[in-house]
């Protein structure tokens, strides 16, 4: 329901958030002793593992007390074709909205991680030390976000409600990336990179998990996957594009 949704999707995003505060700290110190593309072996047996653990998740989920008290209808199959996630989307206003909001979340991302990746090219030379920064200034994300997640992020939910929660994300991007267009430098950078991404972990996305709970199951999961693959990805796309043609273009 949308009131657990509020008081336990933080904590459940923390148990996440603590894996990548352990993926930060491996990095920052293999990243010099075994090269970074080696690095690439961990997270695939990481990924098998999961992939393990989902599966033992979906055979032991009808046994569960939770789950044997839903009607027979919540634990059968959605059904329908390929496309019904897009038709899903454009038929509910709500979740037009939240397309949208994933769409501007995306074009925003993908542009200050750009102009991250400028930044830092120029300010550190050696790549096994910009690998190192990196994984430090996520160590620092991960820890910031998972404070908030378990300190802040329900009794925020509880207190202001998901629609201003969801405002909190958008209000860190229009100071963060102004403070960065004045001043690209290191250290402005860190500081507005651990801001945004911690929002956007522990506040943003958490909020709009309490979004699904209000739509029918059907379209929630068929929309949901449409919504994280092709809205999220492509306007990762179109922010690289756009970005590089401003670039050629000129624009600094």
């Amino acid at each position: 329901s949308s009131a657990q949704g509020k008081r336990l999707f933080g904590f459940i995003a923390a148990g996440g958030t603590l894996g990548a505060v352990l993926g930060s700290l491996i990095t920052a110190e293999l990243s010099s002793l075994i090269g970074t593309a080696n690095l690439l072996l961990i997270p695939l047996v990481l990924l098998e593992v999961a992939l393990f653990c989902a599966r033992r998740l979906e055979l032991h989920a009808a046994s569960l007390g939770a789950d044997q008290k839903r009607p027979e209808s919540d634990r059968s199959g959605t059904g329908g074709g390929l496309f019904e996630g897009f038709s899903a989307t454009f038929r509910s206003p709500v979740l037009r909205a939240i397309a949208g909001y994933t769409l501007c979340n995306a074009l925003l991302g993908t542009t200050v991680y750009f102009q991250q990746a400028e930044v830092v090219k120029v300010a550190i030379e050696e790549e096994a030390a910009r690998t190192a920064f990196f994984a430090r200034l996520n160590l620092w994300v991960q820890l910031a976000t998972v404070l908030i997640q378990v300190l802040i992020t329900a009794r925020l939910l509880k207190a202001i409600g998901v629609a201003a929660a969801l405002c909190i994300l958008p209000l860190i991007y229009a100071i963060g990336v102004g403070v960065l267009g004045f001043a690209p430098t290191l250290a402005v950078l860190a500081v507005v990179d651990v801001v945004r991404r911690a929002g956007s972990y522990a506040i943003a996305s958490p909020s709009r998990e309490v979004l699904f709970t209000s739509v029918a199951r059907t379209e929630k999961y068929k929309a949901k996957s449409f919504l994280d693959t092709v809205v999220f990805r492509g306007g990762d796309a179109v922010a690289g594009h756009a970005y590089t043609a401003l670039r050629a273009l000129g624009a600094g």
